[in-house]
């Protein structure tokens, strides 16, 4: 299992650079192989852009100046040196170097801590150590913004308006019949393509995009055999699964991977031969039609089917 979860994380390490990928979300999707190389895919639901860190994706936000939240002391020594000691918001000192200093000053003992109010100097400072950070972040964030936004084509987690400008783009191409940004890095699509098979076939493809990773995948053999893979649904093999087996920042925990749950239903057709496919319950027969089906929720294992169309 060690190596395993070694080779896929080295096969995805470009989005760990990132952390950042799509996932489905809940949707129901179709796909019809028909002898000749004809077919017809279906997807409609949602895909979702997933940020293994979201807190290391939220744009900053340079706030107003607020003297109440600046905290100033003095550390004093025994020969009655003083050391200054200044900071702003969240930045303090540890938990243990107040109780240090609170001992000091009940026992007696040096350094005592003395809080005081802080000077208009250490104000001004203050203030410029604040807008100093906020620009830190802001090129930080704007440096992961370009990353992303050139390996999945413009989706940026957590950026609103990168988010609608991607939905915008995707409906220029074939087959995005519709694409709605709806809010916390989700997608409402409705997908369908058809045509007659002659090569391999991903959804999704984004356009302009670095980095590929499709839901559903048709690879053909050399032998004339279709191979359908379904990547995106889950199972050890896929993308979630390495983010459950604590391959991606923030994914031992729900608080830091906002993930909607990849829940559906997929239905593959064909009137060709079914070599070999993992369904639950095989195939049954409609007419001259082989249907296969999965209820995509915790998979174990991702759909895969093998099919001879000529």
């Amino acid at each position: 299992m060690n190596r395993i979860v070694k080779l896929l994380a080295a096969l995805v390490a470009p989005l760990v650079l990132t952390g950042c990928f799509l996932l489905p979300g809940k949707f129901d999707a179709t796909l019809k192989l028909l002898k000749g190389g004809q077919y017809e895919f279906a997807y409609v639901g949602e895909m979702q852009v997933f940020a293994g860190d979201e807190k290391d994706m939220k744009q900053p936000v340079l706030k107003p100046f607020d003297p109440q939240k600046a905290k100033c002391s003095d550390w004093v020594e025994a020969d009655g040196s003083r050391s200054p000691s200044s900071y702003y918001d969240s930045f303090s000192d540890s938990e243990e170097a107040v109780a240090d200093a609170e001992e000091a000053t009940e026992t007696g003992s040096y350094p005592k801590r003395e809080t005081r109010s802080c000077t208009d100097a250490e104000l001004a400072e203050l203030e410029e150590q604040e807008k100093a950070l906020y620009e830190r972040r802001k090129t930080d964030y704007e440096q992961r913004s370009n990353m992303m936004g050139a390996m999945f084509g413009g989706a940026v987690p957590g950026n609103d308006k990168a988010l609608e400008k991607f939905a915008t783009t995707l409906r220029k191409y074939d087959g995005w019949e519709k694409v709605d940004y709806v809010g916390d890095n989700v997608f409402n699509i409705e997908y369908r393509a058809s045509g007659n098979f002659d090569r391999y076939f991903g959804f999704p493809i984004i356009n302009d995009s670095a980095t590929q990773y499709p839901f559903f995948q048709i690879v053909p053999r050399k032998s004339g055999e279709l191979e359908l893979q379904a990547p995106g649904l889950g199972g050890q093999g896929g993308i979630m699964g390495m983010a459950m087996l604590g391959g991606f920042p923030g994914a031992g925990s729900s608080k830091e991977v906002p993930i909607k749950p990849i829940e559906g239903s997929f239905t593959l057709e064909t009137n060709g031969e079914v070599l070999g496919n993992n369904s639950p319950d095989g195939y049954t027969a409609d007419g001259d039609l082989k249907v296969m089906r999965w209820d995509v929720k915790n998979l174990s294992e991702s759909p895969r089917a093998l099919v001879k169309i000529n």
